[in-house]
């Protein structure tokens, strides 16, 4: 107690002990200052025991914003709704358009289907008699 947190901090590594939980609380003590820790001075412990430390954030400490920092302003206004009343997130389909969704055109220009979705004839296709295979 009385000790600024670093110096603490280095003291319960150098001890064998472990740090425990620190908080920071509004104190008129320095900034940086321990002033409460969660074992009575000079208890005798085990090593690898864990002490918790209290320390001041100054007189001017503001628990919601710790470090002392100014957040900037948050824009409260509304976004701006940029859609049109009239359109709707469709997309343009062509009435006259027969192929699937499941037919795809190859580089060759050639349409065929997706594997088992049903039959599609192959346009490349050399004339010939049909393989009795």
């Amino acid at each position: 107690i009385g000790m600024n947190e670093k110096e603490a901090f280095k003291a319960i590594l150098e001890a064998d002990l472990l740090l425990g939980a620190v908080s920071y609380v509004k104190d008129d003590a320095e900034r940086g200052t321990v002033i409460k820790q969660s074992l009575e001075k000079d208890l005798e412990v085990v090593a690898n025991t864990r002490i918790g430390l209290t320390v001041s954030g100054g007189p001017d400490f503001d628990p919601n914003n710790p470090d002392g920092t100014t957040a900037p302003e948050e824009d409260t206004t509304a976004p701006e709704d940029t859609t049109d009343a009239d359109s709707e997130d469709t997309e343009d389909v062509d009435p006259d358009d027969t192929t699937s969704a499941d037919d795809t055109t190859s580089a060759d220009g050639s349409s065929t289907e997706e594997p088992g979705t049903g039959e599609a004839e192959d346009s490349t296709a050399a004339p010939g008699p049909a393989s009795d295979n």
